[in-house]
């Protein structure tokens, strides 16, 4: 893949590497963005799919980050505290000015959306899209699986406990057990069309276990007669308030595997959270039915800023100047 001449001289732009985790995740907390996309975990789970970038000004106050892609370029929104919002924006407006390269931020939370509004009325767009809709869950409603409402996820669960008692043991997983995890996407994947999100994810479990080093997640599997049948892979994203689950696999011709994995997450490695975040359904009907069978508390919507009318965009004569 030829490199885009946006990217002949990157200047103080640096790529993202794996030792950048501490510092992504400290202005990630910063920010304190709900959006699922603001989480170090899942940044270098998909970091496989396109080239990160980072810059953070001289005073340390925000950080930008940026894709790249081989036609275009776009920002996550600044990572800063609210008192520094607007100067982060400036400089990210001057950065897309200065490559004559059409302002888009694909995940755009509400304040910074507001924020922009103040700074450049009618300026932007911020659309919905209902495949990037996250489903949010109160944590302990998937720890108990209590009421009438989740009667059947309880129903397996206690189907999965008895037929499986004596059989079944929930483990936290290391380094050492990226052999079975990966082994066990491999199964999962024979029965489903190639892809290059599934192809991605697939390379990026792997990434994030040899990355445990750098950032905070736990994984957890469940084990059935001493095999792999299901794992998962969480962290926080709001400390203390809101979990986020990444990875959810699993054997779905054993019943009850999934509620139980689900549940046993939360149980052992988060029982104080609030909130669990399980992330969008990317528009996959059976994806989009599973996240629903757990009733939603919440969703949260995600909007795609873009400027209205798009800059003229002309062939790169020089290197970009940052």
């Amino acid at each position: 893949m030829s490199t885009p001449c946006l990217w002949n001289n990157p200047a103080n732009l640096k790529p993202v590497m794996p030792s950048d985790a501490p510092l992504l995740d400290r202005f990630f907390q910063l920010a304190g963005y709900r959006d699922c996309n603001y989480n170090v975990v899942n940044v270098f789970l998909w970091q496989n799919i396109d080239p990160l970038y980072y810059i953070v000004d001289s005073s340390g106050r925000y950080l930008l980050l940026f894709i790249l892609t081989e036609h275009e370029f776009y920002a996550f929104a600044p990572l800063c505290s609210p008192e520094n919002l607007r100067e982060a924006l400036e400089e990210l407006d001057w950065v897309f000015q200065r490559n004559q390269m059409p302002f888009v931020i694909p995940w755009c939370p509400t304040i910074v959306q507001n924020e922009l509004e103040r700074l450049y009325p009618h300026r932007f767009t911020f659309e919905v899209n209902s495949n990037e809709t996250e489903y949010i869950y109160q944590a302990e409603k998937l720890r108990t699986y209590a009421g009438k409402q989740m009667q059947k996820k309880r129903n397996h669960v206690n189907y999965f406990l008895k037929t499986y008692e004596g059989r079944f043991e929930f483990r936290e997983m290391n380094t050492i057990g990226c052999r079975d995890c990966l082994a066990l996407v491999e199964r999962w994947m024979v029965n489903r069309e190639p892809s290059r999100a599934l192809e991605a994810e697939h390379k990026g479990i792997l990434d994030l276990f040899a990355l445990n080093q750098f950032m905070d997640f736990r994984v957890g599997g469940v084990f059935v007669d001493g095999i792999l049948e299901g794992f998962s892979i969480c962290s926080w994203l709001i400390p203390q308030q809101v979990v986020q689950v990444h990875v959810e696999k699993a054997n779905g011709d054993i019943r009850g595997l999934y509620p139980c994995l689900v549940m046993k997450m939360q149980v052992e490695f988060y029982p104080t959270a609030i909130l669990v975040n399980r992330e969008d359904d990317v528009g996959v009907e059976s994806l989009r039915q599973s996240k629903r069978s757990y009733h939603p508390d919440e969703y949260w919507e995600k909007a795609y800023c873009k400027e209205k009318n798009e800059p003229t965009i002309r062939p790169c004569e020089e290197p970009a100047k940052f």
